[in-house]
């Protein structure tokens, strides 16, 4: 059914489209999701909060899970899509399904310290333990290809592959300027853009036994078209010793620049990179 109503926030009448359970409920409604965000980031904090102080022991949260699974069977799955199946999302058909509302009242963009907070928590969460377990929970489903059944190559590749995105370590100018002028390349929109390209390749790394984390140091990174990288294919810029050389100068900050330098002096002691073990 469609109510006007008054902003609980800025107190601006809108107009909108709601279920009757809603309604009688009498829930407090807002003309935009940003508006709900602010209300309740005043009205609802700490004790104000309904959940305030509330806390699932592991016996509710096993009671819980296996209600939802008893539930969640085929015929639950085959109506869950029914709404949409068959039907095609053209234009046409999106613009019906946003007509009636504006863009705000359901997308709401984070702020720049908001953003630094979640990248802060995220890396929090990733630790050895964590990413063991989604590793095997991955594997398990058959989302992941467990890591047994991949050969050296396809293991070492993944190990060499850049851990940031490289673009903030790039200090050459016309490296920079080749970003500014043709942006990041994409398969289906920016097909003339640039990436990143190991100076000494992922391919004579392995054949060497070099260490991944030497490979994957901003030392060893520039930007180039992607037409390019394709035509250099597995070919190195330059020898190990001169990425050596370049690592050994480089002075700004890399999160694994000491571990690379380890790694180096141990390279130059005759050891050599290994395929862990699964468990390991």
């Amino acid at each position: 059914m469609k109510i006007t109503k008054k902003c609980c926030q800025c107190e601006v009448e809108f107009t909108k489209i709601v279920s009757e359970k809603s309604v009688k409920a009498g829930l407090p409604k807002y003309c935009s999701l940003s508006c709900k965000g602010v209300y309740q980031s005043i009205h609802k904090r700490g004790s104000n909060n309904s959940n305030f102080g509330k806390k699932w022991d592991i016996d509710n949260k096993e009671k819980q899970s296996l209600l939802i699974k008893s539930k969640v069977d085929d015929d639950y799955r085959q109506k869950a899509g029914s709404a949409n199946r068959g039907k095609k999302f053209d234009k046409n058909r999106i613009n019906s399904m946003h007509d009636h509302r504006s863009r705000e009242s359901y997308v709401r963009s984070h702020n720049e310290n908001t953003r630094k907070l979640i990248g802060i928590k995220s890396k929090a969460k990733f630790t050895a333990e964590f990413k063991l377990t989604m590793r095997r929970h991955k594997e398990e489903t058959g989302v992941w290809i467990p890591l047994e059944l991949k050969t050296d190559w396809e293991l070492y590749k993944a190990e060499s592959n850049w851990i940031d995105k490289m673009f903030n370590h790039i200090t050459d100018i016309k490296q920079l300027s080749l970003l500014y002028e043709t942006k990041v390349f994409h398969y289906k929109n920016n097909r003339t853009g640039i990436v990143r390209d190991h100076l000494y390749s992922r391919y004579d790394g392995f054949v060497h036994r070099l260490f991944p984390e030497i490979l994957r140091h901003p030392a060893n990174c520039q930007l180039i078209p992607h037409n390019l990288n394709a035509k250099k294919g597995s070919k190195s810029s330059l020898t190990i010793d001169e990425l050596f050389a370049k690592i050994d100068d480089y002075n700004a900050y890399w999160q694994e620049h000491q571990m690379c330098l380890e790694k180096i002096a141990s390279y130059k002691n005759g050891d050599r990179w290994q395929r862990k073990e699964a468990s390991e």
